[in-house]
């Protein structure tokens, strides 16, 4: 199911919209109330085609996949452990 989406800025916090999905968050009530006038005037082709390419940016940008791809990027740059192979512990050092 893809449907439009009117959100107030913190609902959609750490969440990096594409252009013409941000036409439609806003903190302000009147803008708010606004844009919910306007979802609710839309045809049903055009709030669907919105609802689609809403619900394709979020599959594209924040599915488990490309997160976890984000997160391996992250570790990688941010730990030197992962930069390189690691270092083999000696029985001796081990063991005292």
């Amino acid at each position: 199911m893809a449907r439009p989406v009117l959100a107030t800025e913190s609902a959609v916090e750490g969440i990096e919209l594409a252009n013409g999905l941000k036409h439609f968050v806003t903190a302000d009530p009147e803008t708010l109330a606004e844009r919910g006038a306007e979802l609710l005037e839309m045809d049903e082709e055009e709030a669907g085609r919105l609802g689609i390419e809403a619900r394709r940016y979020v599959e594209e940008h924040y599915d488990w996949d490309s997160s976890m791809q984000k997160m391996a990027r992250l570790m990688e740059t941010t730990s030197p452990s992962l930069q390189s192979p690691a270092t083999p512990i000696r029985a001796e050092a081990a063991n005292g």
